[in-house]
C-alpha cells in the first residue's frame, strides 16, 4: 500500500510551480485592453510628444535671442523688463531696511538701561532665593518665641522648625526686594510727571534753550532709577552735555502749526497754563514758541 502522507519531493515542487507560472502567464496574455484604453494610451503619447517639441522650441528661440539672431515678442519683453524692474527697486528695499535698523540703533543706549535694570532685579530676587538656612540659635529663637521649649523636640521637628524659619526668611527678604521696586517704579511715575512741568517752564526754556523739542528724551534721561535722587537742573546739564552743537537758526525743524490764532484767556491774567502750554507745544510749535518769548505762559503748576 502506497503512503499518501509522504512530503513532495524537490521533483514536484518544481514541476508545480512550473505548471503555475504557465497557467499565470496565460491568464495575462488573454486580457486585452479596452478601446478606451487604447484611445488614453495614444493620447498621453501624443501630449508628452507635443510638450517635448514646445519645449526644445522654446530652448532655441531663447538660443536665437540671446546671440541676437532674433528679437523677442512682446510678451516676453515686458517679463523681462519687469524683472529688472524688480532687481532695480531692490537697492531702496535695502535703503529701508538700513534706516529702519537706524531708528531702532538710535534708542540702544535705552534698551540696555531698561534691560541692566530688569537683570538687576531678577538678581536681587533671586539672591533673596538663596539666602542661607538659619542657625540653631536662630532656629531655638524662633521656636522659643512661639512658646515652646526648643530642647523638648525631637530632631525630626527641630529640622521641621529650622525648613519653616527658612521659608520664611526668604519670603521676607523677596517681599522686601518687591516693595523697594515698587517705590522705585512709583518715584519714577512721579518724576516723569515732574520733568513733563519743569522742561516746558519758561524758565527753564530760557536757561537751557536746546531743550526745545527734546522734551521726550530729557524725559526718558531723567527718570532712570540711578537718576532720580539729582536735580533737574543738574540733570539738564548732565543731558545737553551729549547733544550735537546747536545750529545757527533752527528753521522748522519743530515748527508743526502755522502761527494760528490760540483760544482766548479769561483767566491766568490771558496766560497759558502748563497743561495748556503743553498741548499747544504739540499741536503748533510756532505759536507756542510766540507765547513763550512773550512771557505768556503761566510759571505755575496746574493744580488737580
Amino acid at each position: 500500500m502506497v503512503n499518501t502522507d509522504l512530503p513532495p519531493t524537490a521533483e514536484e515542487i518544481a514541476a508545480k510551480e512550473k505548471e503555475l507560472e504557465a497557467q499565470l502567464e496565460k491568464e495575462t496574455s488573454s486580457e486585452e485592453l479596452t478601446p478606451e484604453e487604447i484611445q488614453a494610451q495614444k493620447d498621453k503619447e501624443t501630449q508628452e510628444a507635443t510638450d517635448a517639441a514646445e519645449a526644445e522650441a522654446a530652448r532655441l528661440k531663447a538660443e536665437k535671442i540671446a546671440n541676437g539672431e532674433e528679437e523677442a515678442d512682446e510678451e516676453e519683453k515686458e517679463e523681462t523688463e519687469e524683472k529688472e524692474t524688480e532687481e532695480e527697486e531692490k537697492p531702496e528695499e535695502k535703503k529701508e531696511e538700513v534706516d529702519y535698523k537706524k531708528k531702532f540703533t538710535e534708542s540702544s543706549r535705552e534698551a540696555q538701561a531698561i534691560a541692566t535694570i530688569k537683570k538687576k532685579q531678577d538678581e536681587e530676587l533671586q539672591s533673596a532665593q538663596s539666602i542661607p538656612e538659619p542657625t540653631d540659635e536662630q532656629v531655638r529663637a524662633e521656636v522659643e518665641a512661639q512658646g515652646e521649649d526648643y530642647d523638648s523636640l525631637s530632631v525630626f521637628f527641630k529640622n521641621i522648625a529650622k525648613t519653616n524659619l527658612h521659608n520664611k526668611l526668604k519670603n521676607e527678604a523677596v517681599e522686601a526686594i518687591l516693595e523697594k521696586q515698587r517705590e522705585t517704579k512709583e518715584k519714577i511715575e512721579a518724576r516723569k510727571k515732574e520733568v513733563d512741568v519743569y522742561s516746558i517752564l519758561p524758565e527753564t526754556l530760557k536757561k537751557f534753550p536746546r531743550l526745545e523739542g527734546r522734551q521726550e528724551e530729557f524725559n526718558k534721561y531723567a527718570s532712570m532709577p540711578k537718576r532720580l535722587s539729582l536735580d533737574l537742573e543738574d540733570l539738564a546739564k548732565l543731558f545737553l552735555l551729549d547733544l550735537p552743537e546747536p545750529e545757527k537758526h533752527k528753521g522748522k525743524m519743530f515748527e508743526t502749526g502755522n502761527g494760528g490764532k490760540a483760544p482766548e484767556r479769561k483767566k491766568n491774567g490771558g496766560k497759558l497754563s502748563i497743561a495748556e502750554a503743553a498741548a499747544l507745544m504739540q499741536k503748533d510749535y510756532a505759536l507756542y514758541q510766540q507765547y513763550l518769548m512773550a512771557g505768556k505762559i503761566s510759571e505755575d503748576v496746574d493744580e488737580g
